[in-house]
């Protein structure tokens, strides 16, 4: 069983055949399993909602400084 990596907007995520994990796990050798490509997605999306989040403090900011005009 061949796996072939799986493209995404960044680059490649590597995945390991099961047996190929297996063997690296009993020489003492442990290999993340996780996906770069859904990890970045994620990032991805944390910056998205930290840019809203400033964007939004930016707004409230320039309300609270003009009294009187809201």
């Amino acid at each position: 069983m061949h796996h072939a990596p799986t493209g995404g907007a960044f680059g490649l995520a590597i995945e390991l055949p099961s047996e190929v994990e297996s063997f690296l796990s009993f020489i003492g050798i442990n290999w993340p399993t996780v996906n770069e490509d859904k990890v970045r997605e994620y990032a991805s999306h944390v910056r998205e909602f930290a840019e809203n989040i400033d964007s939004a403090h930016r707004d409230s900011t320039a309300t609270i400084q003009r009294p009187g005009e809201a």
